[in-house]
């Protein structure tokens, strides 16, 4: 998308590296002056949280708006250009717009609920981040998927990538027009 541009690509790796540090000294200091509260529920929940608990999500906000303001950068690029845009490129861009805004969002709700200071809603959004965060990746990979053979019909089941071949019989044709024979499956001796 970027022309493979080297110094954006170590920038952005920086930004990552410095952003995730960041993530892990703060929540250092947050699990270190807090106390924890064990339930018969998975997990556990803090208690007296440090009133800077909700910078936790500063660095995250960071990395997440500066891929999603590079992602419409490059979209308003593209679409000032005369010449039109390749499929696999609208829905890269398209996809990295949505995925990077999903989460900018959700991390914005997170800083936001935890900024409010209820210590029982620290909890709430963490879950819905990592939910978001693998739906919208799974959306990108499978438009991208589609996108890069549009005439082949992808099957939708959980076996689309096991195909069963008998022992007997004619060999089944598939969307392609294509023979699925094998040697193996034939049942030739």
């Amino acid at each position: 998308m970027y022309e493979c541009n080297r110094k954006l690509l170590f920038g952005l790796l920086t930004l990552l590296g410095v952003s995730t540090l960041a993530e892990k000294i703060y929540l250092g200091f947050i699990v270190a002056r807090s106390h924890n509260i064990h339930l018969p529920l998975p997990g556990c929940f803090l208690l007296n949280t440090q009133k800077f608990a909700f910078t936790y999500w500063f660095p995250m906000i960071t990395f997440e708006s500066t891929l999603f303001i590079l992602a419409i950068i490059k979209s308003v690029r593209q679409a000032m250009k005369d010449t039109t845009t390749p499929h696999l490129m609208f829905i890269l861009l398209r996809d990295s717009i949505v995925y990077f805004g999903g989460m900018l969002a959700v991390v914005l709700a997170n800083c936001i609920v935890w900024a409010a200071g209820r210590e029982s809603l620290f909890v709430a959004f963490t879950s819905t981040y990592i939910s978001i965060q693998s739906i919208l990746s799974c959306r990108m990979l499978l438009n991208v998927r589609s996108a890069a053979n549009p005439w082949y019909h992808y099957e939708t089941s959980i076996f689309s990538s096991v195909r069963f071949i008998g022992r007997s019989g004619p060999p089944e044709s598939d969307e392609m027009g294509a023979s699925n024979q094998s040697e193996i499956g034939r049942g030739d001796a």
